[in-house]
């Protein structure tokens, strides 16, 4: 059931991607990504938190451990639990000042409920990620739970694709036709856009971006509240925020088309400040898409992924601008890049850089002996979560249930942990050391990364201490009443079977992945140069190599010349360096940088990558030994 209801979350965050792309700058696999953040990183810390506090108050003796529980789920987890739902977007706003300025309304919105949403997906996993012995197929999908109550339904891939904001594991009452909401996904959404309204005003109506996450706490409340008390305890009250829970969700595509106009709204005011970002024949207005869609069908699919991603990274570089984030800008680097996609070039140019980046992608990688101990430790894993997790191949899942499957899950846990910690070291230094400023991609991908890499190698330390003790595969993760019920059910297999699963994101090696839906990562700096990063464990392609390559692959009329001054890059402290006086330095400067590369044991080569427009430069980068990449090609550009 895994895989369908990741596939699920996946596809209702995309819808509402999709409708808020007039407006967006974050990318589809960014909001995807924001996804296993909710789960591994929001969902587990609130768990945590509500965990202490309540075993804390109850070893005081005032009560027990259930009772305190009980209390708890309709008066203070709540709060806990939609407060960590927005704490990245609060994280993000406290320590990547620059970085947040660059996210519009959309931009919370969609962030927001990725990250609600994978709040929900953590439940339903934990619910119903093991298949019980009434499960079995129906209209839509698969039926995972009935009671008295209602029946709990996960959705077929079809039903998925086919539904709006399909749920995870959808709960519907028997004898009602109506279906479930993913309600922590409307919940986190509305919070998120008045954590928005609250960052961007300076005056005393910033108050009222509180008012979101009080109210949906409240909501979240009264709907546990429902759930635990006694029926005669409903009051008017309680009524009045049921009927508000119940319709909340028919105002978020309503709030996300008004978050849309604000935005452009934003938008057009700092391209009248800043034209420079304009193409040739733009309105400041933007409504006019005639010159962008003539670039996106120059020579797709290349020309459309860069020039979608110049047009995320302007949109987030205006916002900047409009939120008076101080100089160096991100639009200064824009800018550049506007002139260089307008410059003249033949389709056969566009066409041809393509040809060579997938010519460069060195699949020798492939054979190292860590990405093989990761596929081989993600085998047991698979097989319980995804091969056996259908009524027809169930028996795959009950043989793992089993005292040596329980081994050769924890066996798997620790390969895939030891394997995901040696990247530690390299996620922090790479999420330290992004230049200002940058795309606030750059920040939020890599902070997301190093967070959920931390919280899942810390439930691996849990699991495999609780597999140590109990040896018990049928054993409960948490067999006492837990504040999140869906852990109280969780069997020890399937607690380590889900732990190994999130290493997925980790792969020890480079798999190298060209290709669109976001998997092409533009990191734009006031230098106009272009950072080469590493995102989901693969080499991705910059748009910059791509226009560089076309430029220099023909095409003729290109601006740049033999004649053009020296390309100039300004770096954080806002001095000014010349650089690429005459092709040795370029290639001695690269030389020497991929020689301590290599010293640093980097296993792997990337073909040198060919540059134009001023000058060449034959770069070869390295790939870095233990699953992780630091590549940066810088593209000069003169002013």
């Amino acid at each position: 059931m895994l895989l369908l209801m990741v596939v699920a979350a996946i596809v209702a965050v995309t819808q509402l991607t999709v409708l808020g792309s007039p407006a967006r700058s974050v990318r589809w696999s960014t909001v995807v990504q924001a996804l296993a953040v909710g789960a591994l990183v929001c969902g587990v810390g609130a768990a945590v938190l509500q965990w202490g506090w309540t075993r804390a108050v109850g070893a005081l003796g005032v009560a027990t451990v259930a009772d305190v529980q009980r209390f708890a789920a309709w008066t203070v987890d709540p709060v806990i639990e939609e407060v960590a739902k927005v704490l990245p977007l609060l994280w993000l706003a406290w320590r990547r000042p620059r970085a947040y300025r660059q996210l519009g309304y959309v931009d919370h919105l969609l962030l927001g409920a990725a990250l609600g949403m994978g709040f929900e997906l953590l439940e339903a996993v934990l619910r119903f990620s093991r298949l019980g012995l009434a499960a079995t197929h129906v209209h839509g999908g698969y039926l995972v739970s009935a009671g008295l109550g209602g029946t709990v339904t996960v959705p077929s891939l079809w039903t998925s694709g086919t539904s709006w904001l399909p749920v995870p594991a959808a709960y519907s009452e028997l004898f009602a036709s109506a279906g479930d909401t993913p309600q922590h996904l409307v919940w986190t959404a509305f919070a998120a856009l008045g954590i928005a309204w609250f960052g961007r005003r300076r005056d005393a109506l910033r108050l009222l971006g509180l008012l979101p996450t009080l109210g949906v706490a409240l909501d979240h409340a009264n709907y546990n509240a429902r759930l635990e008390l006694p029926p005669h305890a409903d009051g008017v009250l309680s009524d009045l925020l049921a009927w508000f829970g119940d319709h909340l969700h028919l105002l978020l595509v309503p709030a996300l088309l008004v978050a849309v106009v604000l935005d452009r709204l934003a938008l057009a005011r700092g391209r009248r400040e800043r034209p420079d970002v304009l193409l040739a024949g733009e309105r400041t207005m933007g409504l006019d898409a005639g010159r962008l869609a003539r670039l996106v069908t120059l020579a797709p699919p290349w020309s459309t992924l860069v020039t979608w991603q110049f047009v995320l990274s302007r949109r987030a570089a205006l916002r900047a601008l409009a939120a008076g984030t101080p100089e160096p800008g991100l639009a200064d680097g824009i800018a550049p890049v506007a002139r260089a996609l307008e410059a003249p070039g033949a389709t056969a140019a566009w066409q041809g850089a393509g040809r060579r980046l997938l010519g460069g992608l060195d699949l020798s990688a492939l054979r190292s002996w860590r990405l093989v101990l990761w596929a081989l430790a993600l085998v047991p894993a698979v097989l319980y979560l995804v091969l056996g997790a259908f009524p027809f191949t169930a028996s795959v899942q009950r043989a793992l249930t089993s005292t040596v499957g329980l081994w050769l899950l924890a066996a798997g846990v620790l390969a895939g942990g030891l394997l995901t910690a040696s990247q530690l070291r390299g996620l922090w230094t790479s999420t330290r050391a992004v230049p200002q400023p940058s795309l606030h991609e750059v920040a939020l991908r890599r902070d997301a990364r190093f967070a959920t890499a931390l919280s899942s190698l810390g439930v691996a330390v849990l699991m495999l201490a609780l597999t140590v003790v109990e040896r018990d595969p049928n054993g409960r993760v948490a067999p006492t009443f837990h504040v999140l019920d869906a852990l109280s059910t969780l069997l020890l297999v399937a607690g380590l079977a889900l732990v190994l699963m999130s290493f997925v994101m980790f792969p020890p090696s480079l798999l190298f992945a060209v290709g669109a839906g976001g998997l092409l990562v533009p990191v734009l700096e006031v230098s106009s140069a272009f950072v080469l990063t590493l995102t989901t464990g693969a080499i991705l392609a910059e748009s910059g190599v791509l226009m560089n390559q076309a430029n220099d692959g023909g095409g003729g009329g290109g601006r740049g010349s033999g004649g053009d001054p020296p390309p100039r890059y300004t770096d954080n402290t806002s001095r000014t360096r010349t650089y690429g006086k005459s092709v040795a330095d370029i290639k001695g400067q690269a030389n020497r940088w991929a020689a301590r590369m290599r010293a640093r044991g980097f296993d792997a080569d990337v073909p040198p990558v060919r540059y134009g427009k001023y000058g060449w430069a034959d770069v070869t980068v390295r790939a870095v030994k233990g699953g992780r990449e630091l590549i940066r090609h810088f593209i000069y550009k003169g002013p």
